[in-house]
Parts: C-alpha cells; sequence; structure tokens
C-alpha cells in the first residue's frame, strides 16, 4: 500500500449488515512485521430517526423503532435530555454538550421517570436508535413541562392579507385537533381565537391592517380533558409536578400539543412600482430608476429588489428567459435608482460595443411586511448599444419639378431609426407647430416633404439625426435649405424691340447685332439702334415670390434681371 503518510483503504461490494474485522501488517524486502490490533465494522449505514409517539400520561415519552434501521438491528436506544429555555420560540438542537444521555435496551420504547425532572425547569427529549453502524438520527424534539409532556410542532404564515391570516402548521399527528391563540396586536396574552381544527391549516381575521400579532397553536382543551389521572387519594408527591402543588390534584394545565409562538404583520402585498430605464451613451451601463406606487399593502416599503434576465442578441425573438435577483436595496439607502453594468464584450475607452446590441430585461419588486411583492413593475428593455454618431445629409428636388423636397442622408452606425426636423428659415417668416415637420421612426435613408397651403413658397432648413434601440438619440446634423415651392412656368410673350437707345454724348454703345439679326452692324455716334427684350410674367410662380430672371443668349445665361423690370429690359445694359 505504499509508505509515508495517512493510508487508506476502500473495501467495496460488501454485503449490507454483515460484520467484516480487518488487520494490517507491514511488509518489507527482508522480513513481515506483526498483526495489528483488530478492526471490527459492519457494512450498514446509520439508522434513521425514531417516530415520536404522542404522550398518554404525564411525564411519559415514548418513541417507535425507525422506518429505517440502516441495515443493521438497533441494538439499544439513547435519549437525549436538555435543558429548555422557555423564552426561544422551538427546540434547542442536540449537541454533545448538552445535558444527559440516558440508555435503554432494544426493547424498550418509553421513559417514564419522575425522578430525573426538577419542579419547575422544563426539558428537551429526544431520542435515537443505536447500532452497529453507530448512533443514528435523532428524533424531533418533546418538551416535558410541569409533568406533562409537549410535542413541540412547527407554525409558520402561508400567507398573509390586510385583514387575514392563513396559518399551516407540521401535523401533530392522528386524531388531534387544535386551538389557535392570538394576542391583541399590542403585546397582549393569547386569547383563544378558534378552535377543534382537525386538519393542519386555518384562517384568522378579520385583523386590523398594519398591526403585528402574535400567534400560536395548541391542542384543544377538550382533548386535554381525556387525560386520566389518578384519584387524589393515592397521589404520590411526584405528581405534584403535575399541579404545581396548588391545592391538591386538578386537571393540567400545560397541553399536550403546543406550536412556537410566531409573529405575523397584517399587510397586503405592496403594488408594483413604475420603471424607467436610461442606457448611457457607450451602450456599457443602464440605469433603473422607479417610482413607488400609492399601493403599500398597508405597511411601509422597506426594500426594493432589483431583477434582470439572462439578455439575448436576438433583435426580432424576445425569449422569457428567467429573472434572477440581481440587487437589493433597503429604503434606508433613500435612492429609487440602481445602475448596472451587465456582462457584455466592450471597449469602454473606444466607446463601442462588439457584441451590440445585446437585450436585457429589468424589473423592480417591493418588499414590505407582507415579504416580496408578488407583483413586480412592468418589463423594461434594455438594448445595450452606443450611441448613433453625426450624419450628413443633403438635398434634393421633386424629380417631377413639383413643390416636395427631398431630404436624404448617409447610414449611421448603431442607429436603429432616424428622425427629421423641418423649421422655417427666414428671419421675417413666423410659424407655429403645424408648420414645422418631423419625421420619427423612419428607417429609410431618405424623406420627402411637401408643402400644404400654409407653408407652399416658404424657406425651410432641415436635420436629421439616429436613434438606437435603447432610445439614445444622436447629435443633429448641420441644416440644408430649400423652398417649398413649385417651378415657375415660362415668361410668355417674349420678343426683341428696336428702340433708340440715346445715352448722352460722347459715350458710344455697340450693339453686336449680328447675334440678333435684326438690323445691321452700325455705329453711330450719341445714338444707335438698340434691340431691347420684353416679356411678360409667367401666369405660374410655383407658389414662391420671383425674386429674378435669367436671361440666356444662344443657350448661354448671360445676365440677371430683378423680377421688378419683367415687362422691359435693355440688352445693352447687360453686354
Amino acid at each position: 500500500m505504499g509508505l509515508g503518510g495517512r493510508l487508506n483503504f476502500t473495501h467495496a461490494n460488501l454485503e449490507a449488515g454483515v460484520v467484516y474485522t480487518y488487520w494490517l501488517t507491514a511488509l518489507s524486502a527482508a522480513s513481515e512485521s506483526g498483526w495489528s490490533l483488530p478492526l471490527v465494522a459492519v457494512a450498514a449505514e446509520l439508522s434513521g430517526p425514531p417516530s415520536v409517539v404522542p404522550p398518554e400520561r404525564p411525564q411519559d415519552f415514548r418513541w417507535q423503532y425507525p422506518e429505517d434501521d440502516g441495515g443493521t438491528p438497533v441494538r439499544s436506544f439513547q435519549v437525549l435530555m436538555e435543558f429548555y429555555n422557555a423564552s426561544r420560540s422551538g427546540p434547542i438542537n442536540w449537541t454533545a454538550q448538552n445535558d444527559s444521555i440516558l440508555h435503554y435496551r432494544p426493547w424498550s420504547t418509553s421513559l417514564s421517570r419522575t425522578d430525573l425532572f426538577e419542579i419547575g425547569r422544563d426539558y428537551v427529549l429526544r431520542v435515537r436508535a443505536v447500532t452497529d453502524a453507530g448512533e443514528g438520527e435523532s428524533s424531533s424534539g418533546v418538551l416535558v413541562s410541569g409533568g406533562q409532556s409537549t410535542q413541540l410542532i412547527t407554525l409558520w404564515s402561508s400567507n398573509v392579507s390586510r385583514d387575514h391570516v392563513e396559518l399551516e402548521w407540521a401535523s401533530p399527528g392522528s386524531n388531534t385537533t387544535m386551538d389557535v391563540y392570538v394576542d391583541d396586536g399590542n403585546d397582549g396574552s393569547l386569547v383563544f381565537w378558534t378552535g377543534g381544527i382537525s386538519y393542519t391549516r386555518a384562517t384568522i381575521g378579520p385583523l386590523m391592517t398594519g398591526k403585528k400579532y402574535r400567534v400560536q397553536g395548541q391542542q384543544s382543551l377538550k382533548a386535554q380533558q381525556l387525560i386520566l389521572l389518578p384519584p387524589p387519594q393515592v397521589i404520590s408527591s411526584n405528581t405534584c409536578l403535575v399541579e404545581r402543588c396548588h391545592n391538591g390534584p386538578s386537571i393540567p394545565t400545560t397541553v399536550a400539543v403546543l406550536s412556537d409562538v410566531i409573529n405575523v404583520t397584517l399587510s397586503d402585498h405592496a403594488g408594483p412600482p413604475q420603471t424607467d430605464l436610461s442606457v448611457d451613451a457607450t451602450g456599457t451601463t443602464v440605469e433603473v430608476s422607479w417610482k413607488p406606487n400609492s399601493d403599500t399593502g398597508g405597511t411601509r416599503v422597506t426594500a426594493w429588489i432589483i431583477e434582470r434576465d439572462n439578455g439575448t442578441a436576438s433583435l426580432s425573438n424576445h425569449p422569457n428567459a428567467e429573472f434572477s435577483q440581481i440587487a437589493r436595496l433597503e429604503v434606508a439607502e433613500s435612492r429609487m435608482f440602481f445602475v448596472d453594468s451587465p456582462p457584455l464584450n466592450v471597449s469602454v475607452m473606444l466607446g463601442w460595443c462588439s457584441s451590440c446590441p445585446v437585450r436585457y430585461r429589468y424589473r423592480v419588486r417591493p418588499v414590505n411586511a407582507a415579504g416580496e411583492s408578488r407583483w413586480s413593475s412592468i418589463t423594461q428593455d434594455a438594448w445595450m448599444v452606443p450611441t448613433p454618431g453625426l450624419p450628413t445629409e443633403s438635398l434634393l428636388n421633386d424629380v417631377d419639378g413639383g413643390p416636395c423636397l427631398i431630404v436624404a442622408w448617409n447610414n449611421i452606425s448603431y442607429a436603429a431609426f432616424y428622425q427629421v426636423r423641418g423649421e422655417l428659415s427666414d428671419p421675417g417668416d413666423t410659424a407655429d407647430s403645424s408648420e414645422s415637420f418631423f419625421v420619427n421612426g423612419t428607417t429609410d435613408l431618405q424623406s420627402t416633404f411637401c408643402p400644404d397651403d400654409r407653408t407652399l413658397g416658404k424657406r425651410y432648413a432641415f436635420s436629421v439625426r439616429g436613434v438606437n434601440l435603447a432610445g439614445n438619440e444622436g447629435p443633429w446634423s448641420s441644416y440644408v435649405t430649400g423652398f417649398m415651392a413649385r417651378a415657375p412656368s415660362p415668361p410668355t410673350q417674349v420678343r426683341l424691340v428696336d428702340a433708340d437707345c440715346y445715352r448722352s454724348p460722347n459715350i458710344t454703345f455697340r450693339c453686336n447685332t449680328l447675334d440678333f439679326d435684326i438690323i445691321p452692324n452700325t455705329t453711330a455716334p450719341n445714338t444707335t439702334a438698340c434691340n431691347k427684350l420684353s416679356w411678360r410674367s409667367p401666369e405660374d410662380d410655383g407658389g414662391c415670390r420671383l425674386v429674378e430672371y435669367q436671361l440666356f443668349r444662344d443657350g448661354t445665361p448671360i445676365a440677371m434681371v430683378p423680377a421688378s423690370n419683367t415687362f422691359f429690359a435693355d440688352f445693352n445694359a447687360s453686354l
């Protein structure tokens, strides 16, 4: 088996209940040592707990064999006895430092010794079986107080509302009815509330909302009176433990089955809060904030539970993932927000998120005297994604020459959709909200704006920005401007007119008449024959006031004429 250190050996596949004896010897190349002392072991598990039997008479502690003896017969029983602290709400767990261990033969299943108990002292008794495998698991505790054995059971509140309490308790055994005692909510004495309950649950109420009540279950008094006492003339001095030596024998005042005393505060669950979320610009942290519900359930909210799901990178699938608690904030902290950094593959310094967008869901749950509220807030989605950058936009005219304008822009990273706004840009124009434009939620890279009767003919400035899935808005782009108008119709009655263009002495004007092919190319001092172009203004100005006319000769623009001179223009002045 080797040399040095602590050695061990495992012997498997043994037959249950068989006793095995082991010896050890040391071997070397030269010789063999002597044998060790024998070690006897049995192939079995420890025994399960014996079953405690309800008592039949004072100072009677009875039990039954364990259902599971571990594979070997019971060799004896050990009764564990210790002092009981009456101020505690339940039996004390027995340890090796406790008071006494009483040994009993395997055929003994009861203890009835009045000499073991001092007057005025309370004890807890447990029993365990001893087999070849060792000392087994101990039974539940039984209280012996004033000479009568008391079985301790657990009592708890299964549901609490504003004015009622639903109680449940461990089964005290068959044919046992229970009474429920409640105080006045002001630390008064426990008084009878309801009784004769043959099952393990009861509802008490109505009680006062917000009050803290002490509640206890006891075996029904009617059942206690069935306990038979010896006649007065044969009562021994030891029986005085039963009556506390008050005026001779009487019906015992302690009960055979007793629960612990629990405190219950009457309150309904608090209503769900109103929550809001905000994701930072880098898409790495989220702030969860909330406002409390006016319905607190009848008692003060003492804490808030923040819950989060596991997250998903799917933009379309919203799985019903399990929520888990990520934080608990006590009301004493005087804040109603929580900053969370969910797990992401991110670079905060560079401001990007390699795994974004990732969606996490959050909700908040209040806590009051009734515990964690059964109602949580509405689930809020937090998309972990950086804020979009600055777009670049351009303005296009309607391809059909209509009054509409087309605003176009480039695609921006992390933008889920875009917002476009249009406002009057001329200082002299004033407009109400009906004359402004705002497009929210477009996923296209352009948007068309067409005027109505109020906006036709006015100059507008347009800007665009991106918005991510978290609702974070990027910066507005620079403005592009344009008139909301149609192109004017062509001028009518355009013609050339010969005229005397006298200017002044010593000034000679030359008209290049070859271009117009109307008069010979001649030059005369002081006076010259000039050509003038006349026209009438367009019948349709396109909804926008005409500012100027542009003159062309042989397709080449040669002059801009103010719109006030629309009916007559001197070509000499423009050449």
